[in-house]
């Protein structure tokens, strides 16, 4: 799992000092990038890319400028030709939003997903990030 904390930046609020629910996409995508670049699965990758698919995100409570968020992550589905990342965000101990992004292996020439390499899928298995649902 990766954990990462920060600070909202202003901007990233309303005139009331809620976090604005965009900003939680880029929050989200952060963790998914930081996650799979510190874990060096990125590196097996090199000729072949994740597409993102999809992004859930529940809303679980207000958000406020001036108090630390993390952001914990883990790779928590992994498929023939995909994977899911979970990203959950909190706040002083209030957890703001669940999220679930799911990425697919694909080939750029053929224009369509492809199975993940074995030697990728082990190295997910056997990472600290993976923590099956």
């Amino acid at each position: 799992m990766l954990i990462e904390h920060f600070m909202p930046r202003f901007c990233e609020t309303d005139a009331l000092g809620h976090i604005n629910n965009v900003s939680y996409s880029a929050w989200v995508e952060q963790s998914r990038t930081s996650l799979l670049m510190n874990r060096d699965v990125i590196r097996f990758a090199d000729g072949f890319n994740f597409v993102l698919a999809n992004v859930n995100m529940d809303f679980m409570a207000e958000g406020y400028f001036g108090q630390q968020v993390s952001n914990h992550s883990w790779i928590s589905e992994l498929g023939r030709s995909s994977l899911s990342i979970r990203t959950d965000i909190f706040q002083e101990q209030r957890q703001l939003l669940k999220a679930r992004s799911t990425l697919v292996y694909f080939d750029l020439q053929q224009k369509k997903t492809c199975p993940m390499p074995d030697e990728f899928r082990a190295l997910i298995e056997n990472s600290a990030s993976y923590r099956p649902d």
